[in-house]
């Protein structure tokens, strides 16, 4: 092996632009990355708002589809609640029907009631007149007779005073009856009113249930889009890093440039192996001088 300082030159360079080749992709890779980072991080914010959209707007529909439903049950909650009025309205109506005619029959049955007690009671009074007028009938013609006969005496007078008599406890007894009767028909009379105050109140008006609308649904709000959390990529890669790398990998070059040419040198001062003493080269086999 044949290694002499031009060789040296060659492997500093070789070791500088390997350092420097691998600093640069270093830096391009780190860029790369943190471009990747950043893509990373415009896409997650861009999906993250593009789901809570779609979030809110598939929870919109499903309150609008729930309050579709309310909708439909408030129409079928409104109609049952009418049927229920019109059906107290046909009882209340039914039983006006019916308050009606009862009270029209009672006011009937009372009437002919009444009217039946004082047509008796007129004609029994009628009755005693006629007996009071015949027996005053009778005693005119009883003195009548007696009077045609000339007749005198006290038996005449005892005769006639009997008449009299008579007379006079048959108008006693009428006074005490017609007086019994019309007790007897002031009590007909409100027994009557009593049985048609009765009959009259049997039936009443129906009093109709109340009820109470039914409430309607409220439309449901607009769902509230929550924006996403906050992300952190942290800062660009440093130009400075790249150039240190750069930097430190020149250093290297050189480096090993020097320790090249300190182990050739020791075998090229004046009168050297193999040649004159400005022999900047040397043949050696089986040393490795960079060891």
């Amino acid at each position: 092996m044949v290694f002499g300082i031009d060789d040296a030159i060659i492997l500093g360079a070789a070791n500088a632009g390997m350092g420097i080749f691998q600093g640069v992709l270093g830096g391009q890779a780190a860029q790369q990355d943190y471009k990747n980072q950043k893509a990373m991080q415009a896409a997650s914010a861009q999906y993250a708002s593009w789901a809570s959209r779609r979030q809110a707007e598939i929870q919109d529909l499903n309150n609008q589809y729930q309050f579709w439903q309310q909708k439909v049950k408030y129409g079928q909650d409104l109609v049952y609640t009418n049927q229920l009025r019109n059906y107290e309205l046909s009882k209340a109506y039914q039983q006006a029907e019916n308050v009606t005619l009862t009270r029209a029959s009672s006011q009937a049955n009372y009437a002919q009631s009444s009217q039946a007690l004082s047509e008796q009671f007129a004609q029994q009074a009628s009755a005693d007149s006629i007996a009071l007028q015949q027996y005053l009938v009778q005693g005119l013609r009883a003195r009548a007779q007696i009077a045609a006969g000339d007749q005198e005496g006290n038996s005449v007078d005892r005769r006639m005073n009997d008449y009299f008599r008579q007379v006079g406890d048959q108008q006693t007894l009428q006074t005490i009856n017609a007086g019994f009767r019309a007790g007897q028909y002031n009590r007909q009379q409100a027994g009557t009113i009593a049985q048609y105050l009765n009959q009259y109140n049997s039936q009443q008006f129906y009093r109709m249930q109340e009820f109470q609308d039914p409430i309607p649904p409220f439309a449901p709000l607009p769902t509230l889009v929550m924006p996403a959390g906050p992300t952190m990529t942290g800062a660009p890669p440093s130009s400075g890093a790249t150039a240190i790398n750069i930097g430190s990998a020149i250093l290297g070059g050189v480096g090993a440039y020097m320790n090249a040419s300190s182990s050739v040198s020791k075998y090229t001062g004046g009168g050297g192996w193999g040649g004159g003493g400005n022999n900047t080269s040397f043949a050696f086999s089986g040393i490795n001088l960079l060891d």
